[in-house]
């Protein structure tokens, strides 16, 4: 649970230059394409740790509500073809991430994420591990904080309603 609207967290997400805010391990971000206020795509540099190469994706993001539950999906999925690849950084060839974010009263959200990732490259099991344990953990911690930044409160999208 996050103390949160689901227009502030869609504000959040939909912020795709701030996500090195508060994303794990994320170097830069760029927006790319703005289909409509839901619907873009985004190209994102991770940072990796030595002696291995960071990693790049490009991300269709799409949030939608249930305009009787209420509940938002955001998902984002690795575009791998859409721009070409950069030397010394290696494609992520699958990645597909849905976050679940439910109303649970005025001022707190439930968020539910799910991801499947191929990071691409050889890379150790230790370094998966590592990231599988610490990247949510961060990202959820940094996220608490991100969420309650005034920007996102007055920039609430406003095609999300809260209850």
């Amino acid at each position: 649970n996050v103390q949160g609207t689901l227009s502030e967290m869609a504000a959040v997400m939909l912020d795709v230059d701030d996500h090195v805010q508060w994303a794990y391990s994320t170097k830069s971000n760029t927006l790319l394409k703005k289909t409509n206020d839901a619907d873009l795509y985004f190209y994102t540099e991770m940072n990796s740790p030595w002696p291995l190469s960071n990693r790049d994706l490009i991300v269709h993001l799409l949030l939608s509500q249930d305009p009787s539950s209420k509940i938002m999906t955001i998902e984002e999925t690795e575009v791998p073809d859409y721009i070409p690849e950069k030397k010394s950084i290696v494609r992520v060839p699958v990645s597909k991430a849905v976050w679940t974010v439910t109303p649970v009263n005025k001022k707190t959200i439930n968020i539910n994420y799910q991801i499947e990732v191929d990071p691409g490259g050889g890379v150790p099991a230790w370094v998966v591990n590592m990231f599988a344990a610490r990247c949510p953990f961060e990202s959820f911690k940094n996220l608490r904080t991100q969420i309650k930044l005034e920007k996102y409160h007055l920039g609430a999208p406003s095609f999300i309603t809260n209850q």
